[in-house]
């Protein structure tokens, strides 16, 4: 049961349904925000790395090689051990029905073995009687065997595949179209299988173009046998492969640790922006309720028990902000998945996500999060509640006793202690995002006060203009106790907005500047794809010919992207992007390196170093000079670090290697570029000429059309962040909405009055514009700073200790400016706009009427 005294308060905010409303719609944004990133994201995880375990099985251990793969003749070392199960294992990535279809991942086994490590394998369902009769009886899978490039795969999967009637599947990669013909249903629902295409080893092998190599080698161990003699088998004949756990991978979760915080961090941030309005609806309501709570405390109520009301208020309106923000965010991921796979898909792994799954878990540290920051919120009113003293019912009238100013003694320690924070927080993602709340929050206590100074120096200058036009500055002055709270949230609002426009601004033009240092040549050639998939193709030879013959070797730059397992110091394998490339003199000398200088170019020239690119040199603590260990197909090769390369396309940081060490290997893409008196149109005709009729298709794109390419993928980046700050922005501006109503509705007898004085509807009107458009822009001015501050956190602080990248400059447009006072003038004027009416149409004796 609800005590008396807490249903009476609470009935005071079903009176008041408004201001109360939006503040719990505060509430939930924040909430919602960080309901529907942690689903997406976790959604995410958890289907990248069960699609991985599924792929895995029961493996007990991995033998790998260097980026080529493993040879096929380490198998028939393996099938003579004992009690020992070798799984070959090819996989890859392509287009299901065009080139630019939906991405599925085609998995190469032996039929054979399979379902000794992989059970699911051997669960099959017919799908034609005639290919079954034909295939072998005893065992669903050996329906793979008997024609090349058939395959096998889920219901949803074949679902979703724009299959033929006749079970044909066209499939694009590596520049080259397959056709597939589905024989058999994998009779298993597993979502950890959707979108994978079961195939025989001998197939995948051809569709990746290697025919005497597998990607890895799954190894199940059953009585008398383990990995040490595994190994120690292998590094007689095969010294190059090295034999890591089943586990071995870098997790989703880790991937994606610094977008996930940062996009959490986001939630926060209009979390924060919903704290302070619902400390101003708690403020609001505490203010008209003084007397009653003054007559409480006469009566022996106590104040204990009155800020029990207040605090159960609080909580309530926490916790319906946080069941509304819970609907919202289940909602939301929904709407979110798309763009944030394809922001996942575009730096960190391809994969694919059919839809979002919410832990009750996220649910019910949401609905207590709510509650706890709506608590937090309305300490104050609580204090100003509690401290209503008896004499206030006696006041004349029963008019409500002004509120007490609170002194922002708490403002200066949190700023300090955030910004003191922020200045050592280095790669500690957690201790920068705390210093910039407690920033945020030091900023957003001082904002009444300083709102209150702005407008007793806009009275001043205001006074020549009359003394009504003074008068109206002074009534705004006066309001920044009823007010003050919603200002403040505006104030965060528009900062936020401005502070992360000011970041994205910062970090585009960085990219531009990068771009034309990082893509030198003229014209570049390669495989159709994301980078996972072209890491896994090459230039055929027909190629290669075409495109020697077409540009001289001087002019020309070599790339294969990768993954290659690589050690720092003491440290284990990790697996990491990589480009493995040899560069033209021009692009050489173009190469953006932070530290390696010259001698750093001279010495990857000549292949006796590695680049690493300052994201990963900011993970690995790498500088010039350290030492690593790459895995090639000749074994591990130790090499020093000989640049620190400025980079921003991968934000977990790759390796560049010299292609020299990978001579099995072909290049995947190339840049070129043009001789003397030639103009990049004329190289790329004379190159799409060169490799019009040859059976791989390639991609030919000039520099400024890569650069316009690599843009969009930037503004596909921070879509979500923009979608998101614009919402936050609304909820403030609804907040201060209700504030000033509020605040105009309370003083009609004021209105009353100058209207008895002679006071025009207008003039009334007037009063009401001229209070909102005042605090509108004192928090326009005073979040132009806020917003500058919190631009440089984000683009030299937040980016360096999530991403490791450092931006070339830090940037702050004078449109921006201008668009935030405008948003903030905006907000406050408009909010005016129907109270102004409301008062102009009032009757002056309905005004000054007694309660």
């Amino acid at each position: 049961m609800i005590p008396v005294l807490s249903r009476w308060g609470l009935r005071h905010h079903a009176r008041h349904p408004l201001r109360s409303g939006l503040a719990a719609l505060g509430i939930a944004v924040g909430i919602g925000l960080l309901v529907s990133v942690q689903s997406t994201l976790h959604s995410a995880t958890s289907a990248f790395e069960a699609s991985a375990d599924a792929l895995l099985g029961k493996a007990d251990c991995v033998v790998r090689g260097g980026p080529d793969g493993v040879p096929v003749e380490a198998l028939a070392t393996l099938a003579t051990m004992p009690s020992v199960v070798a799984a070959p294992v090819v996989e890859g990535l392509m287009r299901a029905g065009e080139p630019a279809g939906q991405t599925v991942r085609y998995l190469g086994i032996d039929p054979f073995v399979e379902p000794l490590v992989r059970p699911w394998a051997a669960q099959f369902a017919s799908r034609d009687e005639e290919r079954s009769k034909a295939a072998d009886a005893g065992s669903g899978i050996g329906r793979l065997v008997p024609e090349a490039s058939t395959f096998a795969a889920n219901r949803a999967t074949i679902a979703r595949l724009p299959i033929g009637s006749d079970g044909a599947l066209a499939l694009f990669g590596g520049g080259v179209q397959q056709r597939a013909i589905l024989v058999a249903e994998l009779a298993t629902d597993d979502a950890a299988l959707d979108d994978v295409l079961l195939v025989d080893i001998a197939t995948a092998q051809e569709w990746s173009g290697k025919p005497r190599r597998v990607d890895r080698i799954d190894v199940a161990f059953s009585e008398g046998a383990d990995v040490n003699s595994l190994r120690a088998r292998l590094a007689n004949s095969f010294p190059s492969l090295r034999v890591e756990e089943a586990g071995f991978r870098a997790s989703f979760s880790e991937l994606t640790a610094a977008f996930r915080s940062n996009l959490e961090a986001l939630g926060l941030l209009a979390l924060l922006v919903g704290a302070f309005l619902v400390h101003a609806a708690m403020r609001a309501s505490v203010a008209k309720r003084q007397v009653e709570f003054a007559l409480l405390s006469a009566i022996g109520g106590g104040a204990a028990r009155i800020g029990r009301v207040v605090a159960t208020e609080a909580i309530v309106l926490g916790l319906i902000g946080s069941m509304l923000g819970c609907a919202i965010g289940i909602a939301g991921a929904q709407w979110l998945v798309e763009p944030m796979v394809r922001s996942l898909n575009d730096h960190f792994a391809t994969f694919s996500l059919h839809g979002v799954e919410t832990s009750p878990w996220l649910l019910c540290g949401a609905l207590a999060l709510g509650p706890c920051a709506a608590l937090l919120a309305s300490w104050m009113p609580m204090r100003e509640a509690m401290a209503s003293p008896p004499r206030a019912v006696f006041v004349q009238g029963r008019m409500p006793v002004a509120q007490r100013a609170t002194v922002p003694w708490l403002a200066l320690p949190l700023f300090a202690i955030g910004c003191a924070m922020l200045a050592f927080a280095g790669r500690a993602v957690a201790v920068a995002h705390g210093g910039m709340m407690l920033s945020l929050v030091g900023i957003a206590m001082f904002a009444p006060f300083a709102v209150e100074r702005v407008l007793a120096l806009a009275a001043h200058f205001l006074r020549r203009m009359g003394p009504f036009s003074a008068y109206v500055a002074r009534s705004a002055c006066a309001a920044r106790s009823r007010v003050g709270a919603s200002v403040a949230a505006l104030v965060l609002a528009v900062g936020i907005t401005t502070g992360i426009g000011a970041m994205v601004q910062s970090f585009r033009a960085s990219v531009t500047s990068w771009l034309t240092e990082v893509i030198p040549a003229d014209v570049y050639v390669s495989l159709p794809g994301g980078i996972d998939e072209r890491a896994q193709g090459s230039l055929d030879a027909a190629s290669l010919r075409a495109l020697e013959a077409a540009v001289p070797a001087h002019l020309r730059s070599t790339y294969r992207p990768m993954r290659v397992a690589s050690r720092v110091g003491a440290g284990s394998l990790e697996e990491s992007h990589a480009t493995a490339s040899s560069l033209s003199p021009r692009t050489l000398a173009a190469l953006p390196l932070l530290e390696g200088g010259d001698e750093g170019r001279a010495a990857f020239f000549r292949g006796d170093g590695v680049i690493a690119t300052e994201p990963l040199a900011a993970r690995l603590s790498l500088r010039v000079g350290s030492m690593v260990e790459i895995a090639t197909d000749d074994g591990v090769r130790s090499a020093r670090v000989v640049g620190i390369e400025r980079h921003y396309r991968n934000p977990r940081g790759e390796w560049m290697l010299p292609l020299r060490w990978f001579p099995a290997l072909s290049p995947e893409s190339m840049g070129l570029e043009c001789m003397d008196g030639e103009t990049a149109e004329q190289l790329e005709a004379r190159v799409r000429n060169a490799v019009r009729d040859l059976p791989q298709s390639l991609v030919t794109s000039t520099r400024e059309s890569i650069e316009r390419t690599s843009m969009k993928v930037f503004d596909r980046t921070f879509a979500i962040t923009d979608a998101l700050r614009l919402l936050c922005i609304a909820i403030a501006a609804l907040g201060i909405w209700s504030s000033f109503l509020s605040l105009q509705l309370d003083r009609q007898q004021e209105i009353g009055i100058l209207r008895a004085l002679g006071a025009t509807p207008g003039n009334a009107a007037f009063l009401v514009l001229g209070q909102t458009a005042l605090l509108g822009a004192a928090a326009g001015l005073l979040a132009l700073p806020v917003g500058a501050f919190l631009g440089y956190v984000l683009s030299t602080v937040i980016n360096r200790g999530s991403f490791g990248w450092t931006l070339q400059s830090f940037v702050l447009p004078t449109g921006l400016l201008v668009d935030a006072m405008a948003l903030a003038l905006a907000s406050a004027t408009c909010a005016g706009l129907w109270p102004a009416w409301k008062i102009a149409r009032m009757a002056p004796a309905a005004a000054l009427r007694e309660e």
